[in-house]
């Protein structure tokens, strides 16, 4: 696979990558929270998610891609995390159930260099 160049999605740098959307400065912080999240939890196991991320400093999004990536168990999550995690299943497993009722459902147009261009010229 040829490296490109990519946006890193948490801070925002550009970085050269073969693969992924997060840059390396991001990936080890990531590993970090991870740390930080399961020994919290280890030791609060009744923690509220609120008390979590207050505990650790990590955002919600971030302790819930941990679960979506299997890093962290569903069983440590508080009870109101994991009651959104369903939630968000549930959500994506119903875009999914439209999309395949609507298999020729044609997708939005990505504008082409030509129209881009269009936009900015003045008319005579």
């Amino acid at each position: 696979m040829p490296t490109r160049l990519d946006r890193c999605v948490r801070c925002g740098e550009v970085f050269a990558t073969r693969a992924g959307h997060t840059c390396p400065a991001c990936l080890a912080r990531e590993d970090d929270e991870l740390i930080l999240v399961q020994r919290f939890l280890a030791r609060h196991d009744k923690a509220r998610t609120e008390e979590v991320c207050e505990g650790t400093g990590v955002p919600v999004p971030i302790i819930m891609k941990f679960v979506r990536l299997g890093r962290i168990s569903e069983d440590a999550l508080p009870p109101e995390l994991l009651e959104a995690w369903i939630q968000q299943l549930d959500a994506v497993q119903k875009l999914e159930a439209q999309s395949s009722q609507h298999p020729h459902r044609p997708k939005p147009e990505e504008p082409t260099s030509d129209s881009t261009a269009i936009v900015g010229r003045r008319r005579s």
